[in-house]
């Protein structure tokens, strides 16, 4: 029993690789956060890398910045991106409550190494979009399985509006061969995700998850898991990805995402 987990939770997520946490986010804050967040979007609402870094930020959304003529609204919009990277080192990737669950579950000081915006908005071109089923650690190559991910769903996730999927004790056996994709900003109509064939998915169950709004998915980097398109018609299902090692354990930077340990304490 810890002071953010108690045993069963501790150990659902060491059989199974994954572990649901409601009420991380109050449903006002996930109100806020999008809000925020849409400021920064483009046309197609694609995703955005490291929003929690200011360059990063305004690199994804010159776009924005290009269609504003004026001066004073391109400092304002300026000021807007670094109100938002704020937002998401303190409400995602140094959030106190979610650390603190990665720390339980883990045993150690964790440090960040990403985070990431998927907007799925309804209507959109990536609304789409369904990520193959991968393992996350496929990108990062922790040999020690040490990498994990958190998901944040702003608002509720089902079947209709794109939620994720998993094969619980996938994560006990290791990094799988997969078939290479792009994974950052691919063509419209192109499902991302370095793909594991049936062969290997056939060993496992596949197990749809319902979010609540406000809630948070910590997933082991070697459990198998996907997500399905969003069709509905007004349902959008944003999630915001922050991803983490124990301190000092070996990661891969990545092209696109260069990765990087930053201190959460």
């Amino acid at each position: 029993m810890s002071d953010f987990l108690n045993n069963d939770q501790i150990n659902f997520y060491k059989d199974n690789g994954y572990l649901v946490v409601d009420d991380i986010l109050s449903e006002a804050e996930c109100d806020k956060i999008i809000k925020k967040m849409e400021r920064h979007a483009n046309k197609d609402y694609a995703a955005i890398l490291n929003p929690d870094r200011l360059e990063f930020l305004i690199a994804q959304s010159a776009e924005n910045l290009e269609n504003v003529n004026e001066l004073p609204d391109k400092v304002n919009y300026i000021g807007n991106c670094q109100e938002t990277s704020k937002i998401f080192n303190d409400y995602f990737l140094k959030n106190p409550k979610s650390v603190g669950i990665l720390e339980t579950l883990y045993n150690a000081e964790m440090s960040g190494l990403m985070t990431q915006i998927i907007f799925k908005k309804a209507g959109s071109p990536y609304a789409p979009q369904a990520w193959t089923p991968h393992q996350d650690n496929s990108y990062v190559k922790n040999e020690k399985g040490l990498y994990v991910t958190t998901n944040f769903f702003l608002q509720e996730a089902n079947e209709e509006n794109g939620t994720l999927y998993v094969y619980p004790g996938s994560h006990k056996h290791g990094i799988f061969d997969a078939e290479d994709r792009p994974s950052y900003r691919e063509s419209k109509g192109n499902n991302p995700g370095r793909t594991i064939s049936d062969e290997i998915l056939n060993r496992f169950e596949k197990v749809h998850i319902n979010f609540k709004k406000g809630s948070m998915l910590v997933l082991h980097g070697n459990c198998i898991h996907g997500s399905r398109p969003n069709i509905s018609k007004n349902k959008d299902r944003p999630i915001v990805m922050a991803t983490y090692v124990p301190k000092g354990e070996y990661f891969t930077t990545g092209f696109n995402a260069q990765r990087k340990e930053i201190p959460l304490h």
